[in-house]
């Protein structure tokens, strides 16, 4: 091959390398994006059996304990998401992966 060649190959490759990351970052912040609105509806859920324990309707302990288990499952789901999310409420830019190696150009 000539060195036209190997340089169009490596900067294809590039290409191929940076487009897969950025759906890697994609994906993870749409995961991260899910777990937090999960993570809500189990707080809502949460608010939800305490305010019927609260008015003492139906079976009061056992409210009690479904919004414990909501605010459990919360809890994990907020975990889940900050180890998913670079940069945004579900973690930080530090928490962001290297890139994939590839072949080196030079």
């Amino acid at each position: 091959m000539d060195d036209g060649t190997d340089a169009e190959q490596r900067r294809r490759v590039r290409q191929l390398e940076e487009h897969s990351y950025r759906q890697v970052q994609r994906d993870r912040h749409r995961a991260a994006a899910v777990q937090d609105r999960t993570a809500a509806g189990h707080e809502r859920a949460a608010r939800l059996h305490e305010r019927l324990a609260d008015l003492g309707w139906g079976d009061v302990e056992e409210h009690r304990e479904r919004a414990g288990a909501h605010r459990e499952d919360a809890e994990a789901n907020r975990d889940a998401a900050g180890q998913l999310g670079p940069g945004d409420a579900a973690g930080s830019a530090d928490d962001r992966p290297d890139p994939p190696a590839g072949p080196r150009s030079g």
